[in-house]
């Protein structure tokens, strides 16, 4: 092996350096890993809906189960 094509190779960059070669350098700040994370300031957005919807949803529960009477028991513990 020819000492051109070793100091090729040894330039080339090997394992997850490869994958990363050529990526930006990210702007992170190290010593922030230490503290905790920014306390969000607003909630986040929900969707305000009637709390029986997903009853509503369902199928009729088989009678093995209750059937309509089932539903409109937890129906009643939904509200």
């Amino acid at each position: 092996m020819d000492v051109a094509a070793a100091e090729a190779q040894a330039a080339e960059p090997a394992g997850t350096a490869r994958a990363l070669d050529g990526l930006p350098e990210p702007d992170v700040e190290p010593e922030r890993f230490w503290l905790p994370p920014v306390p969000v300031t607003e909630p986040e957005p929900a969707l305000t809906t009637d709390r029986d919807l997903l009853l509503r949803q369902l199928p009729t529960p088989p009678p093995a189960l209750g059937g309509a009477d089932l539903q409109r028991v937890l129906r009643d513990w939904y509200r």
